[in-house]
């Protein structure tokens, strides 16, 4: 007596598994660019303003394949009151000895705490539809 089985739909699930670190390396870098994007948008709109120029700093660099960071200073922005480019962002966060601390930084991350597992969760869920 001769037995034949028949695995329906294996030929889509190998499709499916085939390359599956590339899909989901490309997924977490697209949620990690996303988040980052968010945390900035928040931070500048948080940012106290003078010049603006501390706004204008506000960025998004990519750091490596899955390493998104959210920087603020720097990157050839120059505050037009001191024709500098913008070194004090981390004393507006932190504050200083004469200053008390201005956030905008810590705030945007923590208003985007839920967002972040969601974001990630949809677009690792999306590689597997």
């Amino acid at each position: 007596m001769k037995v034949e089985i028949e695995i329906v739909g294996l030929r889509e699930l190998e499709d499916k598994l085939s390359n599956l670190e590339d899909k989901l390396n490309r997924a977490l870098a697209e949620a990690l660019e996303e988040i980052a994007e968010k945390i900035r948008d928040d931070a500048k709109n948080l940012a106290p303003v003078d010049t603006g120029a501390l706004r204008k700093s506000i960025r998004v660099e990519k750091e490596g394949k899955l390493q998104f960071s959210v920087v603020a200073g720097g990157g050839g922005v120059v505050n037009p009151k001191t024709g500098r480019e913008v070194d004090y962002a981390i004393f507006l966060e932190v504050g200083t000895r004469r200053m008390s601390p201005q956030p905008y930084m810590q705030p945007a991350l923590e208003r985007n705490r839920a967002e972040i597992l969601r974001i990630v969760k949809d677009k690792v869920l999306k590689v597997f539809r």
